[in-house]
């Protein structure tokens, strides 16, 4: 993969700068949980790659607590409605320029009516238009990220949202560190790229909170490499959807854990049946548990299930970026899209 694209430098640089910001996020973290635990329920808020940061929140919002988040539907605050309290609700409104509008607005609104909202930001100034909104900021502080496509500050907001939620990333971010540089060569990025390059479609399943990095996955490949792709659930996938799929198009399926996955065997069964390419990516359930005969990549993985979507993610990266080289793209500047999307 060449270097001379900004979006190559900037998944490289992820391992250095989680080692280099654990203890920044551990203590910034810790100074807002209780805050966070203290209110009833969680909402989250975000668009493009922070929605799919607001997925990784929900799921691990109810691993720790047993309840569910609420995903914002910020299209409310532009309308009138009955002026209710929140002041019950923490919020994690995700925006790494720290300038998405409609963000900022559904912040504020919230915020206006009590609820205690942290931004998480690889902004500098408190004076942007999150900060201006929010009660506190996270600051990832992971440095510029120029290319259009989220990759490090997308990650980043991850492994915050872990931390802002209790789950020990101290212990989590040398695993991470360790696996991303076991694929810093990118050949495992290009093995994917072989199979779903000439594809019509490509949908990349995964189950819990790995759901995060396979809608982000179908956004880096849609931004990047122009292919048209989806990000499913294994089960939401079987309702219907796979009925469009054949020959042509192609699956990529986010193994993270040896358990039980009867949705998964159900997925692998069906493509097989539709004779559509796929693999397994991550952990190999399928041998272990005498599950439907399935192609699988093995690559490394944190112990802890949860630290799995940063991994996937960073590999998904790669493969769009090594896509949008195979299609003589430029990755950092997708025709069309700017780094900072106005929402009115």
């Amino acid at each position: 993969m060449t270097s001379d694209w900004r979006m190559t430098q900037e998944i490289a640089e992820q391992p250095e700068l989680f080692e280099k910001n654990l203890g920044a996020w551990s203590a910034a973290a810790a100074s807002l949980r209780e805050e966070i635990a203290a209110r009833r329920q969680l909402v989250v808020l975000g668009r493009g790659s922070s929605r799919h940061a607001c997925i990784y929140g929900s799921y691990l919002y109810g691993l720790a607590t047993g309840r569910h988040a609420v995903e914002f539907r910020m299209w409310m605050t532009t309308r009138s409605v009955p002026q209710v309290d929140w002041s019950d609700t923490a919020v994690l409104a995700y925006s790494a320029s720290g300038e998405s509008t409609d963000v900022a607005r559904a912040s504020q609104w919230l915020a206006d009516r009590g609820s205690f909202v942290v931004g998480i930001t690889n902004a500098d100034d408190d004076q942007c238009a999150l900060g201006e909104a929010a009660t506190a900021l996270f600051h990832l502080d992971i440095g510029d990220e120029l290319a259009v496509p989220a990759t490090k500050s997308f990650n980043a907001q991850l492994l915050a949202t872990a931390a802002l939620l209790g789950f020990d990333i101290e212990a989590a971010i040398p695993d991470v560190a360790m696996a991303l540089r076991e694929m810093h060569d990118g050949e495992t990025a290009k093995q994917i790229a072989n199979l779903i390059d000439d594809a019509e479609s490509v949908a990349w399943i995964a189950r819990g909170p790995s759901m995060a990095a396979a809608r982000d996955a179908a956004l880096k490949c849609r931004e990047s490499a122009c292919l048209e792709s989806t990000g499913w659930s294994a089960a939401e996938f079987q309702h219907g959807h796979i009925g469009s799929f054949g020959e042509d198009d192609r699956a990529i399926i986010f193994s993270d854990a040896n358990e039980p996955k009867g949705s998964f065997s159900s997925v692998t069964k069906a493509l097989l049946n539709r004779k559509t390419p796929f693999v397994v990516v991550g952990l190999d359930y399928y041998t272990e548990n005498a599950g439907a005969a399935a192609p699988v990549l093995a690559i490394p993985l944190p112990e802890q299930r949860w630290a799995c979507p940063p991994v996937f993610a960073y590999l998904s990266q790669q493969t769009a970026l090594e896509l949008a080289r195979r299609r003589g793209l430029n990755p950092d500047y997708p025709s069309g899209l700017q780094k900072v999307t106005e929402t009115r």
